[in-house]
């Protein structure tokens, strides 16, 4: 589906999030990648990206995410969860 059609981001996110449960990070991280090069700032995207850097062990750019993120959540829900996760 996505080499027919690329910028299908539901089917993005779905093989992003099937890559990471598979513990294939590196793969998963150029699906996010990709994904905020078609959404940039979106802060959903960027919290699952930032999951993804922290699962890689890159904490100085997971937390960069996370802020940028923190940034572009309006519901008061949402920020309290990227907060917790900043404080890991």
């Amino acid at each position: 589906l996505l080499q027919r059609q690329p910028d299908y981001a539901t089917a993005r996110v779905k093989l992003a999030d099937a890559l990471r449960l598979l513990d294939r990070h590196e793969e998963a991280l150029a699906q996010w990648q990709q994904l905020l090069q078609q959404r940039p700032g979106n802060p959903i995207l960027l919290e699952r990206y930032a999951n993804t850097l922290r699962d890689l062990g890159r904490e100085t750019e997971a937390r960069d995410a996370y802020l940028e993120a923190l940034r572009g959540f309006r519901a008061k829900s949402d920020r309290n969860r990227v907060q917790r996760l900043l404080s890991k």
